[in-house]
């Protein structure tokens, strides 16, 4: 594995984790959601982390953490056999209330999703990457991040922030969270995972926004080439310029 890259990811975490510890994946993120330790109740920590997981993908951090939430003191007790009982409209009408988008689609898989676990896993979660992606609506991100919470496994967790961060900053060139999950697994130390990708969603919730980005601020500028040339180029646009000499 590129020492280099290694050596700059591990920069990058803690600068961030210094500079940014207010960022919403930080205190509403997928691993503060659970009511419970994992230690605690193990089963009902990874039924919970289900949720997290499931219902963060295009949504902010705050409202998930929120839905959840709601979901969880709704079921109680928090059992699988208890959630087998819940309708789809059960879930529809807590997903409105929480204003969650989605909520017909969430609705349909997280009851889907339950069906399976009951008749294929013995009402727990997977094991395996692969049956985790047997649950309905569940792609490699989502996966990768129920295995790494669920199953303390080392996983990489790619979303439109470690994409658009991640390129900006030079940790990697691709275009899809797929190809950059690829590329973070072949050539990144497992053990920088969880807290590369946190620390890239952190700076792309706060400062690396899509649209209008504010280097000046940002934390690891002196990192990322595209925030170094973005502002020595705005240093220039406001510095003014000399007017000619007259010639007598």
């Amino acid at each position: 594995m590129p020492s280099a890259l290694n050596e700059k990811i591990s920069k990058i975490i803690s600068i961030v984790r210094e500079s940014i510890p207010d960022a919403p994946v930080f205190n509403f993120g997928a691993t503060s959601i659970p009511t419970v330790k994992q230690e605690d109740d193990p089963k009902k920590y990874r039924l919970q982390s289900f949720f997290a997981a499931k219902l963060s993908p295009q949504s902010r951090d705050g409202v998930t953490f929120a839905t959840c939430r709601r979901i969880f003191y709704t079921f109680e007790p928090f059992t699988i056999e208890k959630l087998a009982e819940a309708t789809e409209e059960d879930f529809r009408k807590i997903l409105i209330d929480a204003k969650h988008g989605f909520t017909k689609t969430h609705a349909q898989q997280i009851v889907a999703s339950i069906k399976t676990m009951v008749e294929d896993f013995e009402g727990d979660l997977p094991k395996t990457r692969e049956g985790m992606m047997t649950l309905k609506g569940v792609g490699p991100k989502v996966a990768n991040l129920l295995m790494q919470l669920c199953w303390s496994e080392k996983h990489m967790v790619v979303d439109t922030h470690c994409v658009r961060v991640g390129q900006r900053i030079g940790l990697h060139s691709c275009k899809t969270a797929e190809k950059a999950m690829d590329y973070f697994q072949d050539n990144v130390d497992p053990d920088l995972f969880e807290d590369i990708s946190v620390s890239l969603i952190a700076v792309g919730q706060t400062v690396c926004k899509s649209q209008n980005p504010q280097c000046t601020e940002c934390p690891i500028r002196e990192l990322c080439n595209f925030g170094k040339n973005r502002v020595q180029k705005k240093n220039e646009e406001v510095v003014p310029k000399k007017k000619p000499r007259r010639e007598e």
